[in-house]
């Protein structure tokens, strides 16, 4: 895959979480068009950038915790 494709995916995926629109993991790969096991790892490289992320089971979605 190329840079420029993991920085789409990167910026689309900030995006769904700030929005709270990422739905589960499941629903997530799929607007992503990348496995659940990516998602995953796409997760945890935001949250080594700093950025805290967790899961709502409430809301079904990943957001952003401050």
């Amino acid at each position: 895959m190329s840079l420029k494709k993991y920085v789409e995916i990167y910026f689309q995926l900030e995006n769904l979480i700030r929005f709270e629109q990422t739905g589960s993991p499941q629903e997530l790969s799929s607007k992503l068009n990348v496995s659940e096991r990516q998602v995953f790892n796409y997760i945890r490289d935001l949250k080594e950038l700093g950025l805290q992320i967790k899961f709502s089971q409430e809301k079904n979605t990943y957001l952003f915790v401050n």
